[in-house]
C-alpha cells in the first residue's frame, strides 16, 4: 500500500491512511496559480508556493463548501470541492515557530586573517561568527517580517470579497425556487400591508390583493373563487355540501355570498335568493373585517327545512318549488328560519295535515284558492 498524502497546514499534519478513527476528505492545491496563491497566502505558516501534488485536509473548510455524494452504483461516499473554496478554519495555537536557516561554518581550510597583538585567534573567530550569524538573523527577520506583512494584505484583500463570495456561493448551492417565492409568509404580507392607512381600500380590493389569505379566514367547508362575468370579476363565498341524487355523490352549494367591485352583496341558500330585508344580510359591504363577519353569522343561521310531500299530489307551479338541493318550499318560504320551518312553510304544512287527517285529496288550484282563504 502506498504511502498516505499529508495535509500541508503546519497546525494539522493529518496523514490520511495512518488514522482509521478518523477519516477526512483529502483536497488538492487547485490548478490555477491565482486560487493556489490564495490558499497559500490563507495557510498561517505558509511561506513558500504550492504544488499541485500537496493536498488541505476537508478540516480546514467551511461545510458548506464541501458537496458530499454516493459514487454512482457503489455506497462508497465522495467529497467534492467548491471551486470558490478557500481554507478559513486553523488551530493557530499549534503553528510552529518558523525555521530559521542555520550560518554554515568556514572550513579550516579557508585563509584566516592574522590576528593583532594582543588579540586571540578565537576570540576573533568567535566574534566574528556571531557578528555574521546576529547579521543574517537580522535579515531572515527583516525577510520573514515582509514576507508575513505581505501574506496578511493578501489575505485581507481576499477576505474584503468574502462577504460577496459567500453569498455567491450560497446562491450558486442554494437557489431560491419559485415554489419558495410563491410560498412566502402571507401573513407578513398582509400585516404590512395594514400598517398603511388602509381606510380607503374596499373589501373588493382585499379579497383581490390578498385572495390566498382570506381563504384561510373563512368557516370549515367554506370556499372562496373569482368568477369572470363579462368585463368584471365576482367573488364567491360558499359553503358546499354533499347529496345524493340517482345513486351518485354530487357537491352542491348550500348557502353563497357574491360581491362585486362595486361592493354589492348576493346572498343565496340552496340556490334561491335571499331577500336583503332579512336582519342577517347587507346590502352594501365596503370594509373586509365587516365582510368576513358576515359570512361567519351567515354560516351560523339555520335554514328552512321545507316541506315534505311525498304522500301527496300537489300543484307544485302554484304552491310549492323545488330548490336546487331538492328541498320542496312554498312559494314565499323565506329560507332562513329560528326553527325547522318558516312561517309559510309551517302553515302549507298544517293545510296538507288537516287534508290527511279528513281524507280530503288536493285538487290542484281549487284547493289552492281553498288554502289562500284560509291562511290569508
Amino acid at each position: 500500500m502506498g504511502k498516505g498524502r499529508r495535509c500541508i497546514v503546519p497546525s494539522c499534519r493529518y496523514l490520511s491512511g495512518k488514522n482509521d478513527l478518523e477519516k477526512r476528505a483529502m483536497f488538492k492545491i487547485p490548478k490555477d496559480e491565482e486560487k493556489a496563491r490564495i490558499w497559500a497566502a490563507a495557510i498561517p505558516g505558509i511561506t513558500q508556493p504550492l504544488t499541485t501534488y500537496q493536498t488541505v485536509c476537508e478540516k480546514h473548510f467551511e461545510s458548506w463548501f464541501i458537496h458530499r455524494f454516493y459514487e454512482k452504483g457503489t455506497n462508497i461516499m465522495r467529497s467534492r470541492l467548491h471551486n470558490k473554496a478557500v481554507p478559513t478554519i486553523f488551530d493557530t495555537e499549534n503553528v510552529p515557530n518558523q525555521n530559521v536557516i542555520p550560518l554554515r561554518q568556514h572550513s579550516e581550510k579557508h585563509s584566516r586573517k592574522v590576528p593583532k597583538k594582543g588579540i586571540s585567534s578565537s576570540n576573533v573567530s568567535e566574534k566574528s561568527t556571531l557578528e555574521v550569524s546576529s547579521a543574517f538573523l537580522n535579515n531572515s527577520l527583516s525577510n520573514q517580517t515582509a514576507s508575513n506583512e505581505t501574506s496578511l494584505q493578501e489575505i485581507v484583500k481576499d477576505l474584503s470579497l468574502s462577504e460577496k463570495l459567500l453569498m455567491d456561493i450560497k446562491q450558486e448551492m442554494f437557489p431560491i425556487s419559485e415554489d419558495g417565492v410563491k410560498h412566502e409568509n402571507i401573513d407578513e404580507r398582509v400585516k404590512t400591508e395594514s400598517d398603511v392607512d388602509t381606510k380607503e381600500i374596499t373589501a373588493y380590493e382585499h379579497l383581490h390583493k390578498n385572495f390566498s389569505f382570506y381563504i384561510t379566514q373563512l368557516p370549515e367547508n367554506w370556499n372562496l373563487t373569482r368568477l369572470a362575468l363579462s368585463t368584471d370579476q365576482v367573488f364567491v363565498f360558499s359553503k358546499e355540501c354533499t347529496v345524493c341524487e340517482n345513486g351518485a355523490l354530487i357537491v352542491m352549494n348550500e348557502k353563497s355570498i357574491v360581491i362585486n367591485k362595486h361592493g354589492d352583496i348576493h346572498y343565496s341558500i340552496h340556490g334561491k335568493i335571499v331577500s336583503v330585508d332579512s336582519p342577517y344580510t347587507l346590502s352594501v359591504i365596503n370594509d373586509i373585517d365587516t365582510l368576513l363577519d358576515v359570512v361567519i353569522k351567515f354560516d351560523e343561521v339555520k335554514v328552512c327545512q321545507g316541506i315534505c310531500t311525498n304522500e301527496f299530489e300537489v300543484d307544485k307551479d302554484f304552491v310549492l318549488q323545488k330548490d336546487d338541493l331538492g328541498y320542496s318550499r312554498h312559494i314565499h318560504c323565506s329560507l332562513i328560519a329560528d326553527k325547522q320551518q318558516c312561517d309559510a312553510c309551517w302553515q302549507y304544512s298544517q293545510y296538507l295535515l288537516a287534508l290527511m287527517v279528513n281524507n280530503t285529496p288536493v285538487l290542484g288550484n281549487e284547493t289552492a284558492r281553498f288554502y289562500n282563504q284560509i291562511y290569508s
